[in-house]
Formats: C-alpha cells, sequence, structure tokens
C-alpha cells in the first residue's frame, strides 16, 4: 500500500507559489504588485518571515492565475519535510 497522503507544510505552499511564479517568468515584484503589496512583504510571505493568510492565499492563487487548490498541494520535492502544518497554522 503506498502513501496515499503526504502531510502538507507552508513550505511546500511557499514552493508552490515559486514554481507558479517561475513558470510564468513571473519576478516577485510583479507579483506584488498584482497583489497591491510592496515587495519586500511578499519576500517576507514567500521566505518565511510573515505567515502567508488564507486571503493572501486566495489572492496570490488568482494574480496567478491558478486555483487556490493548486498551492496546497504539497510540493513533489519535499513530501514531509519541516514547515508547519496546515490548516493548523
Amino acid at each position: 500500500m503506498g502513501n496515499a497522503t503526504t502531510p502538507l507544510s507552508i513550505e511546500s505552499v511557499r514552493t508552490n507559489i515559486r514554481a507558479e511564479m517561475a513558470r510564468r517568468s513571473l519576478t516577485q515584484s510583479a507579483l506584488a504588485d498584482r497583489l497591491g503589496i510592496s515587495q519586500p512583504s511578499l519576500s517576507k510571505r514567500l521566505s518565511g518571515q510573515t505567515q502567508i493568510e488564507v486571503r493572501d492565499l486566495f489572492g496570490i492563487a488568482d494574480a496567478l492565475g491558478v486555483h487556490p487548490a493548486d498551492l496546497l498541494t504539497p510540493a513533489a520535492a519535499s513530501p514531509g519535510v519541516g514547515g508547519t502544518a496546515l490548516p493548523g497554522g
């Protein structure tokens, strides 16, 4: 029997956001502009210095043109590795 579920970590969410940004050749500055926030504020969210709130996640997904669930999929490169498990926050 295979591993049916891989724990989701907040680092997986950050990894997924960065991957979607890379797919679109989107810089932090460009994404921050789309979100109406400063680049340093986005950088803090992506580095873990500031939490990514649920409303942030929906805005980021919209700005990237993906469904929020796409960002909540465990990152293939880091199954079960570190981070704060969601949804407990």
